[in-house]
């Protein structure tokens, strides 16, 4: 499966100097805290732009319900958290929401930097500049390298799509909206774990 380009952000310019050939994780562990945050998609640069207030609302009510409920089965991350996806060229994404199991963790002295490890769960929270080709782009590249569970949020639309992965390569999706009741479940991979869509756009 292709992974579309991304239409909403450009090539970051890089600094004076750059390190030779297509953009390295190093490369970017070597950049100041200036703000932003950037990935590397195919070995290109991007900088991305600080999210919104209801972005943020619903990345905090996420990670507060995952840390509360799943606990024992792993670590809830944020999206200031890099994670290596693959490398040659390097994929390194910081999803808005991510989980990891605790037996596919990489020990603690290696988490310091950006995780070299592919998320059990990913959740990509919309922005209103966010295009479908955006989303998809990022929906082909988490299932291309193994991520199980995906969940798109919209906080415009109060809508998650739910996308699991099959062992055929195909995914199955389902669309759920808040003002139909609708829950979050776990299910094999986060046992016992639910929400309301209501909970997660309050």
């Amino acid at each position: 499966m292709g992974v579309m380009a991304i239409a909403r952000v450009q090539p970051f310019p890089p600094p004076p100097a750059p390190a030779p050939g297509p953009w390295k994780a190093a490369d970017l562990e070597r950049f100041p805290d200036d703000g932003y945050r950037y990935e590397i998609w195919h070995g290109e640069l991007l900088r991305m732009a600080p999210a919104g207030g209801r972005h943020g609302e619903c990345e905090a009510n996420l990670v507060t319900v995952l840390r509360q409920q799943t606990r024992a089965l792993g670590r809830v991350y944020t999206g200031d958290t890099g994670f290596v996806l693959r490398e040659d060229p390097d994929e390194l994404v910081s999803p808005d929401v991510a989980f990891v199991r605790h037996d596919r963790l990489p020990p603690s002295a290696e988490r310091i930097s950006y995780l070299r490890v592919v998320p059990d769960l990913v959740v990509e929270i919309r922005s209103p500049s966010d295009t479908d080709a955006d989303v998809r782009a990022k929906l082909s590249l988490y299932l291309e390298v193994g991520v199980p569970l995906v969940w798109i949020v919209d906080p415009q639309k109060q809508t998650v799509e739910e996308v699991r992965a099959s062992s055929t390569g195909l995914s199955d999706s389902r669309l759920m909206r808040a003002d139909a009741g609708d829950v979050l479940d776990g299910g094999d991979l986060l046992p016992g774990f639910r929400v309301s869509l209501a909970d997660v756009f309050e």
